[in-house]
């Protein structure tokens, strides 16, 4: 008989609403070597539903629930909940089964509110998920990080946390000077007051802004920055940024967390250094 280790598995119950948000989640957990179980990912065309989300569940060291404003109008999902409250009953006194974990700002279920919950939206959200499923791997005998694939894939650990900002009217010279002397090759624009769009100035606008002839002395920054129209999450896998990037042809895309905060920019440069 094999005596060898099995990957803490993980089941993920998710409003459909929410699908792009939890395959992020599901990437990760999978690249910390989490068994993940995922109905888009696991059940087959023509299973038995309920009979297949049963079995998942019991089988599972942990059942996650992605709480958001759209998971609770999910009556399906709700019945996912019933499911995992029945299996909660047979666990020990104490052992961590039930996790539910914010996707944004929301209630969480009546039924749900006996556990904590973690804040997945939240900058050190995943840090703290993955505290509680060291625990309970722990626990049940079973293993994390076996695989160690590409440790260092999402955007919050490729990013350049180095935020510089410029004002909107300060010389492209000066901006210029700046860059040379911080080593960077894009800075931001904070909107004006009462406004809510970021700019940016990036290397190749220098260069477009060098090959003008103008005095740049005399010329603002806004003049050949751009308007920040795409953005990354911090949690996005370094292929979703890639995407994005070659998607809306840009080459930067400064990272804001889901409260509107911003904390980094991903370059293109910046994956190809990984």
């Amino acid at each position: 008989m094999s005596n060898k280790k099995r990957h803490l598995r993980v089941f993920l119950s998710y409003a459909r609403q929410d699908k792009e948000k939890v395959e992020d989640l599901y990437s990760f957990l999978k690249n910390e070597g989490v068994d993940v179980w995922m109905d888009k990912k696991n059940l087959l065309p023509g299973a038995d539903w309920e009979f297949e989300i049963r079995r998942a569940v019991r089988e599972s060291n942990i059942v996650l629930v992605c709480l958001s404003k759209k998971f609770s109008n999910s009556g399906y999902k709700q019945k996912e909940v019933r499911i995992a409250l029945e299996a909660a009953m047979e666990k020990p006194e104490g052992e961590i089964f039930i996790i539910p974990g914010r996707l944004e700002e929301c209630d969480t279920l009546e039924s749900l509110r006996k556990w904590h919950w973690v804040d997945l939206f939240e900058e050190n959200g995943y840090g703290q998920l993955m505290l509680s499923l060291s625990e309970q791997a722990k626990r049940s005998h079973t293993i994390l990080h076996a695989k160690q694939i590409n440790r260092k894939s999402y955007v919050r650990e490729l990013m350049t946390k180095q935020i510089i900002t410029v004002e909107s009217d300060d010389s492209i010279d000066f901006v210029r000077r700046l860059m040379k002397e911080k080593k960077i090759d894009s800075l931001l624009i904070p909107p004006p007051v009462g406004g809510r769009v970021w700019g940016i100035f990036t290397k190749s606008d220098l260069l477009i802004a060098l090959s003008s002839g103008e005095d740049l002395n005399n010329i603002p920054v806004s003049a050949y920055a751009s308007s920040v129209n795409y953005i990354a999450h911090p949690d996005w896998t370094w292929e979703r940024a890639l995407n994005e990037m070659v998607k809306v042809g840009v080459k930067h895309l400064p990272v804001f967390e889901g409260n509107g905060k911003i904390v980094g920019v991903i370059s293109s440069q910046d994956i190809l250094n990984y």
